[in-house]
C-alpha cells in the first residue's frame, strides 16, 4: 500500500501528487487535536489536549539519537530522554519549530457554518472543514510551523509556488496582539535523520540538550528573501514563488552530495510583528500548498483515506483517529465506548452487562488493542502496522488498560508488565514485543496497542 523509503515513486510518494504538502487542509490530526498549555509545556492527552501524562508530548525534549534501530528499541519503557524521536509534531506532518520558551498552543479548529460566511474561507476556494490556530501568549519567541517535504531531488532547475489562506487573530487571553506579518522560507537538505547526523545544532536546539535537529552545515540550498507580507483580520490568500536552482553536483557543508531518495525540502511559515520576529497573539492557517508552477492554483482536496495513508507513511498507530497516543480505558469509555452503544445493544443475561464491556477485562476491547495468546516457548509476538512506512519506525507500546508507555497488560496476573525489548521491526510489521524472559512462564494473553514514527 504504502511506498519504501527508495521507492519514491510509490502511490503515496510526495511526487504523485500536485500538492507536494501533506495534510495541508489540516484534515489528520492522529496525535490529538490540542497541544500546549500557556505555561510552555506541550501535552497529548485526552479531551482539550492540557491533561495527560504521555511525557513524549513535552516539545522541549529532544532525544538523544535519531537514529531508529531495527532491534535495540524498547518500546518506551525508558525514559523520557532516551527516546529516540523528537514529538515537535502536531497535525500530521505539521513540527512547532523554534520552540524554545514558547507558550501557546496548536488547535484544530472547525469552520462553522452555522452563521455568515465570516468565518469562512473566500468565495473560489477549495472545500475545508478544518484549520489550524498557531498562538504565542509572550512576546519573547518566533516560534514557526513547518513540514519537510521527502526526497531533496523532488524539486530541481524549476518554479514552485507556496500558497495558502491565513489571517490573525487575538485569543481568548491575548487582546493586545502584536503579530502582523507572514512569511515563507524553503530550505533543502542532504540528510534526514540518519546515523550520520551525530553533531552539532541550529536555533531550535534546547539549551544543553542533545541534538536532535539537522544541522546548518547539511543545507545545500536556502531561501529565506521572500517579502514578509501583511496579516489581516480576514482570510486572505498568500503566495509565494521560489525559483530552484539546479540540484545535480550540489554539496553541503560535510561533502554530502545531492542523492536521490534521500534528505528533504523544509517549508517554515513564520509569523513576525512589524517591530522584528518575537510576536504573540494567534494566526489561523488553511490549504497549504506547494505545486511545481510560477502561480497558484486551487487547493488539491484528496479523498481522506488517501490523505490518511499519506500520513501514515510517516506516523501510524493502531488507536482509532479519535484516540489519543497515551488514553487509557478509563479516559475513553464513558463518550466512546458505553455512550457510543445503540439502545439496542445486547446486553448479558446473567450480569446486565452490556455484553463485552465488563471494565474488568477493559484491555480486551478497546479500540485499537492487539490481543496476543503465547504458547510455551514464545516469549512474545508481533504484528503488522495499517500500511508500509518510509522506513525503520520508532515502535512505542502501551497499556490500554493504563495509557501507560512501554508497559502492557498481562491476564494472568491482571497487572502491568514492563516491555522488555522489541525485535525484528521493519518497515511493515514488527516481529516480537517481548514480554518475559525465556525461562519465565508465558502469560497467556498480552494486550497493548501501538504507535510507529518514520517522521523525517
Amino acid at each position: 500500500m504504502g511506498s519504501s523509503a527508495i521507492n519514491l515513486a510509490g502511490q503515496l510518494a510526495p511526487a504523485q501528487f500536485r500538492n507536494k504538502i501533506i495534510n495541508g487542509n489540516f484534515d489528520i490530526w492522529q496525535r490529538g487535536i490540542t497541544f500546549g498549555t500557556f505555561d510552555g509545556t506541550l501535552t497529548y492527552g485526552p479531551g482539550d489536549g492540557n491533561t495527560g501524562a504521555n511525557g513524549l508530548a513535552n516539545l522541549a525534549q529532544i532525544r538523544n539519537n535519531p537514529w531508529v534501530s531495527s532491534i535495540g528499541q524498547r518500546g518506551g519503557a525508558q525514559a523520557d530522554s532516551d527516546i529516540i524521536k523528537d514529538q515537535a509534531y502536531t497535525a500530521d506532518r505539521w513540527r512547532l519549530s523554534n520552540r524554545s520558551g514558547w507558550k501557546g498552543h496548536i488547535v484544530r479548529k472547525e469552520f462553522d457554518w452555522s452563521v455568515d460566511n465570516d468565518d469562512l474561507l473566500p468565495a473560489g476556494s477549495a472545500p475545508a472543514r478544518y484549520y489550524m490556530e498557531h498562538s504565542t501568549e509572550v512576546e519573547t519567541n518566533n516560534s514557526y510551523i513547518s513540514q519537510r517535504i521527502e526526497d531533496i531531488t523532488i524539486f530541481n532547475s524549476e518554479k514552485i509556488t507556496v500558497s495558502f489562506y491565513a489571517r490573525k487573530v487575538d485569543t481568548a487571553t491575548r487582546t493586545d496582539s502584536t503579530v502582523n506579518r507572514i512569511t515563507a522560507s524553503l530550505v533543502a537538505y542532504t540528510k534526514c535523520t540518519g546515523s550520520n547526523i551525530s553533531n552539532g545544532g541550529n536555533s531550535d536546539s534546547q539549551p544543553g540538550s542533545p541534538l536532535y535537529e539537522v544541522p546548518s552545515d547539511y543545507d545545500v540550498y536556502i531561501d529565506n528573501s521572500q517579502d514578509t507580507k501583511v496579516l489581516t483580520d480576514d482570510w486572505q490568500k498568500y503566495s509565494w514563488t521560489f525559483t530552484i536552482p539546479e540540484m545535480a553536483g550540489k554539496v553541503d557543508g560535510n561533502g554530502n552530495a545531492v542523492t536521490p531518495g534521500e534528505g528533504f525540502w523544509m517549508l517554515d511559515l513564520a509569523p513576525s510583528s512589524t517591530d522584528g520576529d518575537p510576536w504573540k497573539g494567534a494566526v489561523h492557517y488553511a490549504q497549504v500548498q506547494v505545486e511545481k508552477r510560477d502561480d497558484t492554483t486551487e487547493f488539491e482536496v484528496l479523498p481522506p483515506g488517501i490523505e490518511l495513508q499519506r500520513c501514515q507513511r510517516y506516523f501510524q498507530k493502531s488507536l482509532d483517529m479519535d484516540i489519543v497516543p497515551g488514553s487509557s480505558y478509563f479516559d475513553i469509555k464513558a463518550n466512546y465506548l458505553h455512550g457510543g452503544l445503540p439502545d439496542d445493544a445486547a446486553l448479558d443475561d446473567s450480569s446486565g452487562q452490556v455484553m463485552g464491556y465488563d471494565d474488568d477485562q477493559a484491555y480486551f476491547h478497546m479500540p485499537g488493542t492487539v490481543a496476543q495468546t503465547h504458547h510455551d516457548s514464545a516469549i512474545g509476538s508481533g504484528f503488522y502496522y495499517r500500511s508500509t512506512m518510509r522506513n525503520t519506525p520508532e515502535v512505542l507500546i502501551y497499556n490500554p488498560y493504563t495509557g501507560n508507555r512501554g508497559r502492557i497488560h498481562s491476564n494472568d496476573d491482571a497487572g502491568e508488565k514492563n516491555v522488555l525489548w522489541i525485535e525484528a521491526i521493519a518497515q511493515n510489521s514488527v516481529g516480537t514485543v517481548v514480554s518475559h524472559a525465556s525461562a519465565a512462564t508465558p502469560p497467556s494473553v498480552v494486550t497493548y496497542y501501538w504507535t510507529a514514527d518514520a517522521e523525517l
